[in-house]
């Protein structure tokens, strides 16, 4: 369903609405939820703020401008939750089973683990739109492919081809910054 139908339905609070808004942006909201929360927040943390922005979204859905646009109204919205989760916090972070895993290997190996994530996330952003939502999807929600071609309305083999696309081009540019294969792995 293109974005204009899909934001009349929303407006109209027709049954489904909110089900195909869900299926159809939730990569999109969790990718802008998760660059804004980063690290701070436990993944169930950043799937319910998720959630949060979908309700409020569908709770408001009467008010919005029937010419504005929907992705950008997910996006400002998911952003300012996320930013509010995280003045809520008060900028503690949570202590993860694997972190403290990790911090057992030494403070060395922790600084090293975190500034490659933190790279993999900017190369991540620098993927076209597309490729991205495939990618966390696939890598980072779990998704499988088939899952990802349905709800984004693509081939299965457009899927696996940016995949792969996207896959490779992360590796090369790790590698190019001095990466381990190791890290890689």
């Amino acid at each position: 369903m293109e974005e204009r139908r899909l934001l009349q339905e929303l407006r109209a609070q027709r049954r489904g609405a909110l089900e195909q808004m869900v299926r159809c942006y939730s990569g999109y909201v969790y990718t802008i939820v998760r660059a804004v929360l980063g690290e701070a927040v436990t993944r169930q943390d950043t799937e319910e703020v998720v959630a949060d922005v979908f309700t409020a979204v569908w709770k408001k859905a009467a008010a919005l401008s029937p010419e504005g646009s929907l992705r950008g109204y997910l996006a400002a919205t998911a952003r300012n939750m996320a930013k509010n989760r995280l003045r809520v916090r008060g900028g503690e972070l949570p202590l993860h089973v694997d972190v403290a895993q990790d911090a057992r290997a030494g403070p060395e190996q922790e600084a090293e683990r975190q500034e490659q994530a933190q790279l993999v996330r900017q190369l991540l952003a620098q993927l076209p739109e597309r490729d991205r939502e495939i990618f966390v999807r696939h890598y980072y929600l779990g998704q499988t492919l088939a899952a990802i071609a349905q709800v984004l309305c693509m081939p299965l083999s457009t899927v696996k081809s940016r995949l792969a696309r996207g896959r490779k081009r992360l590796l090369r540019q790790l590698q190019e910054r001095g990466i381990s294969d190791e890290y890689l792995a």
